[in-house]
């Protein structure tokens, strides 16, 4: 990677970061050529006023751009040039509409797919209209060529205002760095809100568990009523409905299927606690899991259906036992919002020592 191309995509990655963390960034141009040593240097500039603005929010590390970053740095070591959905562990990147998908014979898969559909990202650099123009396909329809990609197969593309990193990265060879899935699956809505994906950015670590890839850990507080009832249903079905979310959904950062969500009830020096995995999410899935029709899963309130089933629990503790944890932090109506790793990895030792 020469300076120049070193340094466009040093600013789309600043660019990207800025946009996801809502800071100020204005580019610094610079009409140098290659061999020009300020160009790496505006660049390196911008990345450092920009890491000031995220200290200052108090976040000390991106786990997406380590990894792009990782990958750029060691090219013959860490590029991933096997089929994109070998078992890595990836890291979430952005959620955004499939752009132009009405436009590409939805009659003829719309049925046939479900929310959590894998998805490939293909570079498309015949396309006239955009520039940095990136397709979707279905991952069953990608053999891991881009090169010899037939691309009578996709079913959009990634919107133009959010295709411009990836675009870059995989001008540099990084094609099979990122990943995405089918998020959000809608009958109603305009289109951008109808279907949408996840994008993950995937490293270079293999997993041994397929499952691992999904599994992110969400948290919400209830109270002992409801507790009970979730208790009752779990002891008499095995599983638990929820209605969670509003309209659109994609707006809220809510659990996916295989994800975990931990519940608890707090109650004077205890808290109880369940860990329960994801199931189903939408109807479409539901349907399957519960033997009905999509149209029955339809709410007037447009909330998104979801199942959940027990992995642990009830669990009763100490509440010293939380220290690790702030309870004003913890939503009460739906678990909206991811845990960090650190959380994540301490509900685990919690669990663990059952």
């Amino acid at each position: 990677m020469n300076k120049i191309d070193k340094s466009n995509v040093i600013k789309a990655i600043i660019k990207e970061i800025a946009k996801q963390y809502k800071l100020s960034y204005q580019p610094t141009d610079c009409t140098c050529d290659d061999n020009c040593s300020e160009v790496t240097v505006k660049a390196d500039n911008d990345w450092n006023t920009l890491q000031e603005q995220l200290k200052r929010q108090g976040i000390d590390h991106i786990d997406w751009y380590e990894n792009i970053w990782k990958q750029l740095e060691n090219p013959g070591k860490t590029v991933l040039k096997d089929t994109p959905f070998k078992r890595r562990k990836r890291f979430f990147f952005k959620e955004c509409a499939i752009s132009r998908w009405n436009r590409y014979n939805p009659e003829e898969w719309w049925e046939d797919v479900d929310e959590g559909e894998q998805l490939v990202l293909i570079r498309d650099y015949n396309n006239k209209h955009d520039f940095n123009a990136v397709a979707i396909a279905f991952a069953g329809d990608y053999e891991g060529d881009p090169e010899n990609f037939d691309f009578e197969y996709i079913i959009g593309y990634v919107p133009q205002s959010d295709n411009e990193l990836i675009a870059q990265l995989m001008d540099q060879g990084l094609h099979n760095t990122f990943i995405a899935e089918l998020t959000t699956k809608k009958m109603n809505g305009t289109m951008k809100e109808r279907l949408r994906m996840t994008i993950y950015v995937q490293s270079d670590e293999e997993l041994e568990d397929m499952e691992a890839l999904s599994c992110n850990t969400f948290a919400v507080k209830v109270n002992k009523d409801d507790f009970k009832g979730i208790s009752n249903e779990l002891e008499n079905l095995g599983s638990v409905e929820f209605q969670w979310g509003g309209f659109p959904i994609s707006l809220k950062d809510l659990p996916q299927k295989n994800d975990e969500v931990i519940f608890l009830c707090p109650a004077g020096r205890k808290t109880r606690l369940y860990r329960m995995k994801v199931m189903a999410r939408g109807e479409y899935e539901a349907a399957k899991f519960l033997d009905v029709e999509p149209v029955d899963l339809m709410f007037d309130d447009d909330t998104t259906i979801f199942i959940l089933t027990n992995i642990q629990g009830p669990l009763s503790c100490k509440n010293k036992d939380l220290e690790f944890l702030d309870f004003q932090q913890i939503p009460t109506s739906e678990p909206e919002g991811r845990l960090s790793p650190d959380i994540k990895e301490h509900f685990k030792q919690l669990f663990d020592c059952e």
